[in-house]
């Protein structure tokens, strides 16, 4: 599976962003992310002694994919407790409060040894659409459509997570 991967991304028929390796240890949490630190605004009011105060402060989010896995591990049997997490951002970042989406997966499952688990099926469409034009000429309100051109650009990103215990004790 890992070579049919690679093999498409070598043919630019997919994209691999990211591929990480954890290495799992009994009863151990582990953790990756990928994420953006997005700035928000927080507005706070308060009243006292009759007179209303409002104060600003800037916090930070995380926006992205978490992944935490805690294993149990047995001679040839694995347990895994996972938690995955994909949140984006909805708004643009000239936006003082941005809105986000979150889709949570939280799974337990059993694999044995030389068996693979293949989590697949969290994706993403985007749809853009980017208008350009001839400066002035784009404007006039009768003629501007021979003047501009609108293009709609779509993106998907399908989030593919692989399992696989790997024996680490066996000497070459």
């Amino acid at each position: 599976m890992i070579l049919k991967l690679f093999f498409l991304h070598q043919n630019e028929v997919i994209n691999i962003e990211q591929s990480p390796t954890l290495y799992l240890f009994d009863g151990k949490l582990s953790s990756v992310s990928y994420v953006d630190n997005i700035p928000y605004l927080v507005t706070t009011s308060q009243i006292q002694d009759g007179k209303s105060t409002t104060q600003e402060t800037t916090e930070y989010k995380d926006v992205g994919l978490k992944l935490n896995v805690l294993p149990r591990i047995n001679q040839d049997v694995m347990m895994l407790d996972f938690d995955l997490t994909v949140e984006n951002l909805l708004t643009t970042s000239n936006e003082q409060k941005p809105r986000t989406r979150k889709i949570f997966l939280k799974q337990h499952f059993k694999i044995k040894k030389n068996e693979v688990i293949l989590l697949s099926g969290l994706s993403k469409t985007e749809s853009n659409e980017i208008l350009s034009k001839v400066p002035i000429l784009g404007d006039i309100p009768i003629l501007s459509f021979l003047f501009r051109y609108k293009d709609e650009l779509k993106s998907t990103n399908v989030i593919t997570v692989m399992v696989e215990i790997l024996n680490t004790n066996q000497t070459k």
